[in-house]
């Protein structure tokens, strides 16, 4: 009967015994009555102990400020446990014995104490308090020190006492009632006769609510209970989630939704078959919109006795995930609470990278932290494996494109082509081959080389390919670019000069921010994707454009875009079909990065960023980045440009190819209520 109390406690997510030896199961009747207990006389002074969490901290703080102050001089408090109070208690570390007390003439600092040492303080105290301002389930720490015939004053909101479940061993008071705090407490630790009354009533409380009889009685209730429960699968996902946001908030946005809207079946021990639920959450600063079923938790750190600032759980007491996925730039490498994610709880961290070898000062906190790297692209997932995280521990996670949004009208580029060809009996702008290219102003995206050789393909008369097209339709390019970081300024002006000296034919859209549904409808009006990129984790844009029918001239060879791009990746004629339709590879090499932002083995991408250039971080070895072939990319730019002209011919003479809609396309794959089942697959598979 002894041993089921210990088997009903391991049925919950565990703290480990050797960090937090305090946090362990209620003591079984056999032990309690068997207890060698002091007298009132041989008692002095009273107790909190507990662990590093938003509610031990808050209630002890308040505690401290508002009562400590009231309570008889002649008696000290004992703080032991890593409970992170920096105004009374500094300690080199959460778990370090030797703390230093800034009120030795009230408070004694303890730090984290064995089982056995905690058991012979808690034995020589009168009193232990727990002054939590948030509601909590049953707490250890008061059900622990009753059992040990040591009276307790405890807030309303500890779970171990109701209305109905009451004990002359327990007082409580009001949250925040800092008089009846203190008044309890004095009573407790001076009146030898409700003191004794008070011993006596403690242990026999925990033996009659939970001892081993009562859930021998309620072993089966208990169980079925746990079953409920275990069909919801608590996830949390670290990072901000906003549906327009920048290219990672979006991924969240879109996981958390997918997420919350999963189903499975699970089967009972009994056989019978029963739906299984995410219960997700997210913490961040950004939930928008609101997404039904889904809790956004407001991030909360504390300064730890070093002076640096450490993520506490925003949840309450009790919380316990059973996964958590993180994904933000710059990556956050603090250590995940273990109040949130314990024994038992899997931690996934989605890691796009762009250049060949992850940064050296990230690698010890991913191998001991971090139990599952996921890669949105094949490239990705190579830059872990060499970097020297173990391929087991890998997975591909692609990411995914809105496909509902890009098609809000119900149609791709090439159909709102063929609309306005049959409005207006192809107009002036239907003789305009439009190229564009929209992202980052950066080396790695290639923009100096898309202008350099489109310009050399379509702006210079010396190229008898360049009269011909001139002749029959006007070739325009669209540079949409946001932030910039990398380019010099001498290189900058080159590529102005590019511009400049073109007659008017290409737009570069500098610093312009855009409306969602404004930039899709400028993607709809061009007819070819340019992504000439020296380096990319997986490509977003290009696969967007692909969604909208455009065709696609993409570095490929080793790229993220092999993913995608390569047509021997299909496994259907119809996917390679419409792989040489929209994609026009372009042959990559992989090298040694040697422009900005690479310097030597460093890469400088990091914050902060001041006068265009970022902090800098060594990588597990020298910096690399892909050199499209500028040859194919002008072979491509010719053929995409003749073969958009041929289409266009064709449509005039009802040709059905301009009347693809995306459930015809390659990159439905990529669409989220695709990959929704990818998902949650892979949430399951990781847990199980």
């Amino acid at each position: 009967a002894d041993k089921n109390i210990f088997v009903c406690a391991q049925l919950v997510p565990a703290i480990p015994t050797q960090k937090l030896s305090y946090v362990s199961p209620v003591q079984p009747p056999s032990r309690i009555n068997n207890l060698k207990t002091k007298a009132f006389s041989e008692r002095s002074d009273y107790i909190f102990f507990g662990y590093n969490n938003y509610a031990n901290n808050m209630g002890m703080e308040w505690f401290v400020k508002n009562v400590l102050s009231k309570i008889s001089s002649q008696f000290r408090l004992h703080i032991v446990g890593t409970v992170h109070i920096p105004t009374i208690c500094t300690c080199e570390t959460f778990h370090n014995k030797n703390c230093v007390s800034k009120m030795p003439n009230k408070v004694v600092c303890h730090g984290a104490l064995s089982d056995e040492d905690l058991e012979s303080l808690i034995k020589r105290m009168r009193v232990a308090i727990n002054p939590v301002l948030e509601p909590s389930g049953i707490a250890t720490k008061t059900c622990r020190a009753m059992a040990l015939q040591t009276p307790v004053v405890v807030s309303v909101l500890d779970g171990t006492f109701t209305n109905k479940r009451i004990s002359t061993g327990g007082k409580r008071c009001s949250e925040k009632d800092k008089h009846c705090m203190a008044s309890e407490i004095n009573n407790l630790l001076t009146n030898e006769r409700d003191w004794n009354e008070a011993a006596a009533a403690a242990p026999k409380f925990v033996s009659k609510n939970f001892g081993s009889g009562r859930y021998m009685r309620d072993w089966v209730s208990i169980l079925e209970k746990v079953q409920v429960e275990q069909r919801k699968i608590q996830i949390v996902l670290d990072g901000n989630a906003k549906f327009n946001g920048e290219s990672m908030e979006a991924q969240n946005w879109h996981i958390a939704k997918m997420l919350s809207e999963s189903t499975s079946k699970s089967v009972s021990s009994d056989g019978q078959e029963h739906e299984l639920q995410f219960d997700v959450s997210v913490i961040g600063s950004i939930l928008e919109p609101p997404i039904q079923g889904v809790k956004l938790a407001k991030p909360v750190k504390m300064l730890n006795n070093e002076g640096e600032f450490v993520s506490i759980s925003p949840f309450p007491t009790g919380y316990q995930a059973n996964m958590v996925i993180r994904q933000k730039w710059p990556p956050n490498n603090d250590i995940i609470p273990i109040t949130i994610c314990s024994f038992g709880c899997h931690v996934a961290q989605i890691l796009p990278w762009e250049f060949g070898f992850l940064p050296l000062i990230w690698m010890a906190h991913l191998l001991d932290n971090i139990d599952w790297l996921w890669a949105p692209s094949e490239y990705n997932r190579d830059i872990y494996t060499r970097s020297g995280y173990p391929f087991d521990r890998t997975a591909l996670l692609p990411a995914g494109v809105d496909c509902a949004s890009l098609l809000s009208d119900g149609k791709s580029a090439r159909e709102n082509r063929s609309s306005n060809a049959s409005k207006s009996n192809i107009s002036t702008d239907l003789d305009t081959v439009t190229f564009i290219f929209s992202g980052g102003f950066l080396p790695r995206k290639g923009v100096d080389i898309l202008l350099e050789e489109w310009h050399g393909v379509f702006c210079s008369f010396e190229d008898s390919f360049v009269k011909e097209a001139y002749i029959k339709s006007n070739a325009k390019l669209i540079v949409h670019t946001s932030y910039e970081l990398g380019y010099s300024k001498a290189e900058v002006d080159k590529m102005k000069e590019y511009i400049d000296s073109c007659d008017g034919k290409i737009e570069w859209k500098r610093n312009v921010w855009m409306e969602r549904t404004e930039y899709i409808q400028m993607i709809k009006r061009s007819d070819i994707y340019l992504a000439p990129f020296r380096s990319e984790g997986f490509g977003l844009p290009i696969v967007e454009a692909l969604a909208l029918g455009l065709k696609s001239i993409v570095s490929v060879g080793g790229t993220a875009a092999d993913d995608y791009m390569n047509a021997d990746v299909g496994q259907t004629d119809h996917w390679n079909r419409e792989m040489t339709q929209l994609t026009y590879p372009i042959q990559a090499t992989e090298d040694l990065c040697k422009h900005p932002p690479c310097f030597g083995e460093k890469l400088c991408v990091f914050s902060p960023c001041k006068n265009m250039r970022c902090a800098c971080e060594k990588l597990v070895e020298i910096p690399l980045w892909f050199e499209p072939s500028r040859t194919d990319l002008q072979k491509q730019m010719k053929k995409a440009y003749n073969d958009v002209l041929e289409e266009r011919e064709m449509n005039t003479k009802n040709s059905p190819y301009m009347t693809k809609t995306i459930d015809d396309l390659i990159v439905k794959q990529f669409c989220w209520e695709d990959l929704r089942i990818v998902y949650h697959e892979k949430v399951l598979n990781t847990l199980s």
